[in-house]
């Protein structure tokens, strides 16, 4: 049971940290130009670089999920394309030569882990814009990945696409994305002699309180470190494209420590204040990284890591010396430092140890070696080994990911084989060999460890290579005519495993295809190509040195043409969602057109639920189905073979009901204030069902420019009103236990408890008094105060959530938007406490509360 309630939670924090802090993102734009062509670069995992052209008229995309299933294309490296779109700028002209990337995971995707650090990403894409503005990606590996599409482009707001689900066999239109202007910051950099510095590093970092997702175990994040730049001879600095969220601005130089300015944010800058920041002689960490035999290691890769401070990355000089310049206030470091032929070296040091000459002695990383056989232990003569980072996918499906090669060589007339890894290339710890030879099937070697902390032995490494089975066929239309150009995947296992491919070609002129070297197992074929609805084979056994032999013949073109009825009064865009019943897959999205129409082509029968979306453009970038359904119109029905069903969802139905209302903030009228319709009880009491059913129940909005909200197509019932920060998530919905475990109900900012009747307007005005809270942790000497601190609500301030926070690297801390009354503050400091804790104090509409507190050694 605990494991269970366990899993929930990490899941429901995966998905709220997927939630919160999004940029929106306009769909509106110019008109769609013809023809495109486009490079694809890939960093990880990608394919070879490749041309995409678009061969359609009348559309400015013919891959869209609601326009066709499958396509042919006149060029194979990208494979049917997971992600097209197409950028502009604020002015309405293409975006060409703009870098966007793609990282995908199966599963859910999030910026960071869980311990704060960048997350390894399995797949990993690069991309330019064309000149047309338009850019493509390589196919999806699997029906289980998720992707984060992330685009920076300086002088704008960065915008990322989280989440977002793919297909194999379908290509998601992020449509037109029009970049937008942020605000500018601007500011000066002096010693401490008050003379400008030049050259001066300018680096933005998101401050504490404009977290993705406001939880005590996720450190600052670092999400904005592509907006960077230099001082001038001046020692002036000027950004733009800056989020509208509470940032701090980093600078760093050569021999001093960084400096960081206060938060700043929309509402606190001053937009003719230039911001000051003076920077002091750093305490320097240096060194030598040398052999076993004391010689000098040059190039060596050093990474630093210091709790709440971005991750930094040195290589040494040519005599193998290197100098760091460390913060101010730090707690521990860690330092890695890894080098070709070298075993990893990790070593963790506190500020009391820095000063003296540091010696990094690596040990003689020996070869890895072994011997391929195969299973008659018969030597394995020519087989190709590359080391990749270690995965649990099976052979075929890595040799397809094309996982990223650390070393490779060649097994010689006795299968042995010897290579020399160059690990300062990747700061994974676990890895593995992938086998590939003619006639064999793909194999793998057990997870090799080579870490400064765990190694297991390098040598006399057995792989055995099986003999290769085949899996060849036909692709034909519905008449048996040969379907040349049909995009083929191999998928291991059974059809409601939704496994990575395990291989992708395309039909040659006479339709026929064929895979090779496979391990044997079970598997199943799918084949689309334009026009037509997908083939499926039933999934069947592959015996070791065997072939089979299959045809695949497409359906006729099946699917769904629906309408949207009624006035929509909703504030948000209306998007159409499908997803067929009882195959656990996530849902197909399609915009609808001016006149109310849309449509899912390229469809395999069965029966489907089809619903609209109510998508808030606060949450345009959202790619699931949470918060935008509950009470709008949904319907199922019936795909036959080759016929196209129609389907109409009528809005402004009498059995729903609406909410609208205004968000005073402190008397006035608040923009971007996040609005929540959360189930509840009818006698108040916390709702215990799952938080998948309260993601589904559950409505979300947001206030506009004056204020105002509105929320149609509810389900009449009993209802929490919530109004919460930006940047942040009521709590009670998904975390169901606060600090100490208690459990808690649905909170915010505010709360009212609503009941929606059916054919009914329910009009809520909500007025939120809120102030700020300023504290700081008395403290001797420069040493970094790391921990965290909670408010929390008491006696008269029901319905307000408790606000967790960490400290600055200085111990202080700031938070804004607290709700007037009185609250709790405690301080649960890393390594030290404090005196007098659980201070009581009070909070005033507008006003600033300001709190200190004494360290003191923790017993």
């Amino acid at each position: 049971m605990r494991t269970t309630a366990a899993a929930l939670i990490i899941a429901a924090a995966v998905i709220l940290l997927i939630l919160l802090g999004f940029q929106p993102v306009s769909k509106k734009g110019p008109g769609n130009p013809d023809g495109r062509k486009q490079e694809t670069i890939p960093i990880k995992g990608g394919s070879k670089p490749s041309e995409f052209d678009e061969n359609a008229t009348g559309a400015r995309n013919p891959f869209a999920e609601g326009t066709s299933a499958s396509f042919s294309f006149p060029k194979p490296d990208l494979g049917i394309p997971s992600f097209v779109g197409q950028i502009f700028r604020p002015n309405g002209n293409p975006m060409p030569g703009l870098a966007v990337e793609a990282f995908g995971n199966r599963g859910f995707i999030a910026s960071f882990s869980s311990s704060g650090k960048p997350k390894e990403f399995q797949l990993q894409w690069r991309t330019q814009t064309n000149s047309n503005g338009d850019f493509a990606f390589p196919e999806s590996p699997g029906e289980d990945f998720r992707f984060l599409v992330r685009i920076y482009a300086e002088g704008y707001l960065p915008i990322e696409f989280l989440n977002l689900p793919s297909s194999p066999t379908r290509t998601h239109d992020l449509e037109i994305i029009s970049l937008t202007s942020g605000r500018e910051v601007r500011g000066v950099v002096f010693n401490q002699n008050n003379q400008p510095l030049i050259g001066v590093k300018i680096i933005l970092q998101e401050d504490t309180e404009s977290q993705q997702f406001r939880h005590r175990q996720l450190p600052l994040l670092t999400g904005l470190s592509h907006l960077q730049t230099e001082t001038d001879s001046q020692g002036k600095f000027k950004l733009g494209g800056i989020p509208n969220g509470r940032i701090r601005i980093q600078a760093e130089a050569p021999g001093y420590s960084p400096a960081f300015s206060g938060p700043l944010s929309k509402v606190t800058q001053d937009s003719d204040q230039d911001v000051r920041l003076t920077l002091f002689p750093a305490a320097r960490l240096h060194g030598v990284v040398v052999g076993p035999q004391g010689e000098s290691v040059p190039g060596a890769e050093l990474r630093i890591e210091i709790p709440s401070y971005p991750l930094a990355e040195f290589q040494t000089a040519p005599d193998g010396s290197f100098q760091i310049d460390l913060p101010k206030r730090w707690s521990t470091l860690e330092l890695q430092c890894r080098a070709r032929g070298f075993l990893p070296s990790q070593i963790k040091l506190d500020p009391d140890e820095i000063g003296s000459k540091l010696e990094i002695r690596l040990d003689r990383l020996g070869l890895i070696s072994g011997q391929v056989l195969d299973s008659t232990s018969k030597p394995v003569a020519g087989a190709i080994l590359r080391l990749i980072p270690y995965s649990r996918l099976n052979p075929n499906q890595l040799h397809h990911l094309s996982a990223e090669t650390l070393a490779e060589a060649r097994s010689d007339g006795q299968g042995f084989f010897s290579l020399s890894p160059n690990l300062s290339k990747d700061w994974k710890d676990r890895f593995l060999l992938l086998a590939t030879a003619p006639g064999m099937a793909v194999a793998k070697s057990r997870g090799l460890w080579i870490s400064a902390r765990e190694q297991n032995s390098l040598k006399d490494i057995s792989i055995i290579m099986r003999s290769g089975s085949s899996i060849s066929g036909q692709v034909v239309t519905p008449t048996g005519q040969p379907a040349e150009g049909a995009r083929v995947h191999l998928i291991p296992g059974e059809p409601e495993a939704k496994n990575p491919l395990a291989g992708a070609v395309f039909a040659s002129s006479d339709g026929s295809f064929q895979f090779s070297d496979l391990s044997a197992g079970r598997y199943r074929l799918t084949a689309s190509a334009k026009g037509f609805s997908p083939a499926e084979s039933e999934a069947f056994a592959l015996e070791e040195a065997r072939e089979h032999q299959a045809l695949l013949r497409l359906l006729p073109l099946s699917g769904i043409r629906g309408k949207v009825s009624g006035e929509w009064k909703g504030r948000g865009s209306l998007r159409a969602a499908l997803r067929l019943q009882g195959a656990g897959q996530d849902a197909l999205e399609s915009t609808i057109s001016a006149d109310g129409t849309f449509s899912f082509l390229g469809l395999a029968p069965g029966t489907y639920d089809v619903w609209l979306r109510d998508v808030q453009p606060r949450f345009s970038d959202l790619y699931f189905d949470l918060g935008s359904s509950e009470g709008m119109p949904r319907t199922e029905i019936l795909v036959k073979p080759g016929s196209i069903q129609g389907v109409e969802l009528s809005l402004g139905q009498n059995s729903r009901g609406e909410v609208t209302g205004t968000v005073l903030r402190n008397g006035r009228p608040a923009s971007d204030m996040p609005v929540y319709l959360v189930p509840r009880r009818s006698d108040g009491s916390p709702i215990s069902t799952s938080w998948k059913e309260i993601g589904k129940r559950m409505r979300m909005g947001a206030s506009d420019k004056r204020g105002e909200f509105r929320l149609v197509e509810i389900s009449p019932g009993d209802y929490w009103l919530i109004v919460d920060r930006s940047h942040s998530w009521p709590s009670g919905v998904f975390q169901k236990t606060g600090s100490g475990g208690r459990r808690l109900a649905p909170a915010g900012l505010t709360r009212k408890a609503v009941t929606v009747s059916a054919g009914q307007t329910l009009d809520v005005d909500v007025a939120v008094s809120l102030g700020s809270v300023a504290g700081q942790i008395l403290h001797e000497g420069n040493r970094f105060m790391a921990g965290t601190g909670y408010l929390s609500p008491q006696q008269g301030l029901e319905g307000v959530a408790e606000r967790p926070f960490r400290l600055w690297q200085d111990g202080s801390f700031l938070l804004n938007d607290v709700p007037a009354g009185h609250w709790i503050c405690r301080i649960d400091g890393a390594g030290f406490q404090v005196q007098a804790n659980f201070v009581e104090f009070e909070v005033l509409e507008g006003e600033t509360t300001s709190l200190e507190f004494l360290a003191e050694a923790r017993n």
